[in-house]
């Protein structure tokens, strides 16, 4: 039934995309003839189709909205890359759904990385400057400014090309109509999926200079961890004071959350707890950060035998999301692998956890976290 049910999801939300993308198609077309656009004149053009028009218009409408949005993804993300580097940035790593290209040790890999509730994202070493001179506005806004580039070529196109076929203008006006939600949602300040956009972030970062330092120390700290260091290694003094954290400033959660679990690998469990506690209570608008310090706090419960409070800190929407990032974090693998342990009391189904993190340990994004999640993970064993 169960099956049935997801087959059947996949059909209606395919049928809905080609349906909304004919009906797209159609009125861009009629809209660059200067046609009207109301129902009966879009109702007419359907009824006055030829089968191979019916079948294309959709066609070339989906495969517009997943070229073009691929288009625009990754074009956002190379105008991070470029606003970074004319700010004084090193490159790190740049994601576009899924494949990441990382500077390894001064080579370039390619992996395959999901955060959930995010399409990409482009990591880069600050410059070493004082935190008062920190760049973070062309930087983040790169991405927006890259996005009404492209959006802008496509309607220029489509306005001063002569004898472009209908199935070009199809092509533009969907690109830049991707393009166009593209600039709301990242430019206009809010948090997507419990993420903060660059425009949220830019509001936050640009007039506070703990937080501008906050950000700085956030990305240093990924250099770190993707170089392979664990957060047991990493000196304390790349962290703020912990006991002034402004939780309305995301990036200063961020860091404290890092914070949080280089105690937890160095054995400060107490101090890491209180934490965890202290983001999940406090924390209201970043979702992420969130679910992160539940899983932490619940391998911590479960080491010391509270499974009924660990197991109920997660519920079945979170546990997904876990799930669904497992894949790429050893962390969200360590916290499956304690749940099967101490929960669900499957030692065969923890075992073959610790094993695929074992023997992928080379292929994850977050380097320095892989030995931690395996020591942790075998003193359970």
């Amino acid at each position: 039934m169960r099956t049935f049910l997801k087959i059947l999801k996949f059909v209606l939300i395919f049928a809905l995309a080609v349906s909304v993308s004919f009906v797209l198609g159609l009125t861009i077309g009629v809209l660059v003839k200067g046609g009207d656009v109301s129902f009966g004149v879009i109702l007419s053009k359907i009824k006055g189709l030829s089968w191979e028009e019916v079948i294309g218009v959709p066609l070339v409408s989906v495969l517009s909205m997943l070229v073009g949005g691929a288009l625009q993804i990754i074009l956002h993300e190379l105008g991070h890359l470029i606003g970074g580097l004319l700010s004084g940035y090193r490159f790190l790593s740049f994601q576009a759904m899924g494949i990441v290209l990382v500077n390894d040790g001064g080579k370039l890999r390619v992996k395959r990385f999901n955060m959930d509730g995010a399409l990409g994202q482009c990591l880069m070493t600050p410059p070493d400057v004082p935190s008062d001179k920190m760049p973070v506005v062309v930087y983040n806004a790169g991405g927006v400014v890259m996005n009404v580039i492209a959006t802008a070529i496509c309607v220029t196109i489509m306005l001063c090309a002569k004898d472009l076929s209908p199935f070009a203008y199809i092509f533009f006006g969907v690109t830049a109509l991707i393009g166009l939600y593209f600039i709301i949602v990242n430019g206009v300040p809010m948090c997507i999926s419990g993420l903060p956009n660059d425009g949220y972030n830019m509001l936050k970062l640009r007039h506070n200079e703990k937080s501008r330092e906050a950000f700085a120390s956030v990305l240093r700290l990924c250099v770190l961890l993707s170089e392979g260091v664990r957060p047991r290694d990493i000196p304390l003094s790349i962290f703020q004071n912990p006991e002034e954290v402004d939780f309305s400033q995301p990036i200063q959660v961020n860091l404290l959350l890092g914070y949080a679990s280089t105690l937890m690998d160095m054995g400060r469990y107490d101090e890491s707890e209180r934490i965890f506690l202290e983001i999940i209570e406090r924390e209201k608008k970043i979702k992420i950060f969130v679910l992160e310090s539940k899983c932490e706090l619940s391998c911590l419960l479960m080491m010391r035998g509270e499974t009924d409070e660990a197991s109920s800190l997660i519920d079945e929407k979170e546990l997904k999301m876990v799930k669904s990032m497992s894949g790429s974090m050893s962390s969200k693998q360590r916290y499956l692998f304690f749940r099967a342990l101490h929960c669900e009391e499957d030692r065969k189904k923890a075992e073959e956890i610790y094993n695929t993190v074992d023997s992928r340990r080379n292929n994850y994004l977050i380097k320095g976290e892989v030995d931690m999640d395996l020591e942790m993970m075998r003193a359970q064993l």
